[in-house]
C-alpha cells in the first residue's frame, strides 16, 4: 500500500457528521476510513458512468438482444426482487 500523503478537509453540519459516524461504526471503520472509501467509490462510479464502449454493429446488436431477453428463472433473483428495500422499511 502506498503512503497516504495528501489531505482533504471538509466542513459538514453536525447532522451529517453524526450520520457518517453512525455508518462508519456500523461498517467497523473510522470516520476517515469511511469517508475515504465512500468518496473513492463514488468517484470511481462517476468516472465509470462516463466511459464509452465501442462495439461493432454485430456486437452492438448482440448486446441489445441480450438486454431484451428476460433473465432465466432464478430462485435467488426472485427472492431478491421480492424483498422490500431497506430505505422503504
Amino acid at each position: 500500500m502506498s503512503t497516504r500523503n495528501a489531505t482533504i478537509n471538509i466542513r459538514v453540519v453536525r447532522r451529517q457528521r453524526d450520520l457518517i459516524d453512525q455508518a462508519a461504526k456500523l461498517t467497523h471503520k473510522t470516520r476517515t476510513g469511511f469517508i475515504r472509501d465512500a468518496a473513492t467509490a463514488e468517484a470511481e462510479n462517476a468516472i465509470l458512468n462516463q466511459q464509452v464502449f465501442q462495439l461493432s454493429p454485430q456486437k452492438y446488436k448482440q448486446f441489445l438482444d441480450t438486454l431484451d431477453k428476460p433473465p432465466a428463472p432464478n430462485p435467488k433473483l426472485r427472492k431478491l426482487l421480492s424483498k422490500k428495500p431497506e430505505w422503504q422499511s
